[in-house]
């Protein structure tokens, strides 16, 4: 999984990314071996979300979207929208922290039940999947 991929990066004259198309590309291709391949996965903050990341995402086998901030995990469900609307082959599963970075504090159980409650409307139409992590 790449984390902070999705990151502008030092000295890169305002690319996006971690890598360009073509390191990507290149990367994905060790991924296999033996007639087998390993998923490439990425990490997608809320904020982060622009229409312009669509070559790279469309490279990745999995893109998992998540929120640093409570608020914007309550409304999950429209960077959920933006998301699909990019209309990616990739599979899309949505991360929930324990942890509300935003607040400094743990995320409390009914919030976090609100927020996933919105991640399986959305599952239940086929369009994403769930994890989580504990931090």
């Amino acid at each position: 999984m790449l984390d902070d991929f999705f990151a502008e990066r030092p000295g890169s004259g305002g690319e996006a990314t971690a890598l360009s198309l073509n390191e990507l590309r290149e990367l994905r291709g060790h991924l296999a071996s033996d007639g087998r391949r390993l998923n490439l996965w990425a990490v997608l903050y809320e904020h982060q979300m622009n229409a312009k990341l669509a070559p790279f995402l469309e490279l990745l086998d999995v893109v998992s979207l998540w929120s640093w901030e409570v608020e914007k995990l309550l409304d999950i469900r429209a960077r959920l929208g933006q998301l699909e609307a990019l209309d990616l082959s990739c599979k899309k599963v949505i991360g929930c922290y324990m942890w509300d970075y935003g607040g400094k504090r743990p995320l409390r159980p009914r919030t976090r039940s609100r927020g996933m409650d919105t991640g399986m409307d959305s599952e239940d139409r086929g369009s994403i999947s769930l994890e989580s992590i504990r931090d």
